[in-house]
């Protein structure tokens, strides 16, 4: 999920990720893909991202603005910047990266129903 102020990732994509501490970003701008990769904390452009298991609560949010103006801003048009995008990731366990293919976001149907009702 993505809205305003972050990237919101379900507690079942984490742990199919494995809890991974910490992960980088991926792009492919000219398919308008976005992926995260399981990485070292020690590694280029890491974000923090989950706790360990026992210690999860819920899913992981990342709050990182430059990340969100990056990918809205290469949705254009496409994207309300007042609005949330559900994308399905796929997760490819071999390689510890999940991909996202931002033309295949929804808009939350919340928000669908409040701007029709304005």
């Amino acid at each position: 999920m993505i809205n305003q102020n972050g990237m919101n990732f379900s507690r079942k994509h984490v742990e199919d990720m494995g809890n991974p501490p910490f992960v980088r970003t991926l792009f492919d701008p000219h398919k308008k893909i976005f992926a995260i990769q399981v990485c070292k904390q020690t590694d280029d452009h890491v974000l923090k991202f989950s706790k360990p298991r026992s210690e999860q609560r819920g899913g992981v949010i990342i709050s990182f603005q430059p990340l969100m103006h990056f990918l809205r801003d290469l949705m254009g048009a496409a994207w309300d910047k007042k609005h949330r995008y559900k994308i399905d990731g796929k997760c490819l366990s071999e390689s510890r990266v999940t991909v996202f293919y931002l033309d295949n976001a929804e808009e939350c149907p919340l928000y669908k129903a409040i701007k029709k009702a304005q």
